[in-house]
């Protein structure tokens, strides 16, 4: 289910975009895999003042097996952080997970101020955060992995937005190796 308000699809200046999901294999349906998920995502833009835009998501997710939560195929786990969809600049791409084959509950937010130059370029800086989890009781906002930075967007025809970001991770700890500084290309727009 979706609910768009945006003035525009891509670089819009104010709005929402409302998106819930809900997923189901197995079960009833019969057939080798058995799961459940659910997503919902809400996304607000709104014109601050002069050209600058501010714009804000949340989104978060709950995957389950029917029988047992080791019934949820690994590709349908969440692996976040980087760039992309399940975003969390400064962080290599799906590097935030707390168990090998990705969490079963994702959070998710995101703040952006963008100044465009026109409706084809424009320069943003971020604050990231997000995480996953495998069980409901290791859920706290307080284990959520941060980071900041900018960014540049240009809607090129023919091939859409393109996009770079400059991000720095604040929380490294042993599941993240990497620089703490990351660049990230992206094909699209973050939200």
């Amino acid at each position: 289910m979706v609910r768009d308000s945006r003035d525009r699809p891509f670089n819009a200046s104010r709005g929402t975009r409302t998106v819930g999901l809900a997923k189901y294999a197995g079960g009833i349906l019969g057939g080798r895999i058995d799961y459940q998920k659910y997503l919902l995502e809400y996304r607000h833009y709104r014109p601050l003042f002069w050209k600058l835009v501010g714009m804000a998501r949340a989104k978060t997710g709950v995957v389950d097996g029917y029988s047992s939560p080791s019934t949820v195929p690994a590709y349908e786990r969440f692996r976040i952080g980087g760039s992309g969809d399940d975003g969390v600049r400064g962080y290599p791409d799906q590097s935030i997970n707390r168990a090998t084959y990705g969490g079963r509950i994702m959070l998710i937010s995101n703040l952006e101020v963008k100044y465009s130059f026109n409706q084809s370029v424009y320069l943003l800086a971020f604050a990231d955060a997000g995480n996953t989890w495998t069980q409901y009781d290791q859920i706290h906002p307080s284990v959520l992995y941060k980071g900041a930075g900018l960014g540049v967007r240009a809607e090129v025809p023919m091939l859409g937005v393109l996009g770079l970001d400059w991000g720095w991770g604040f929380d490294w700890d042993k599941n993240v190796q990497s620089d703490k500084w990351q660049l990230h290309f992206q094909l699209g727009t973050s939200f």
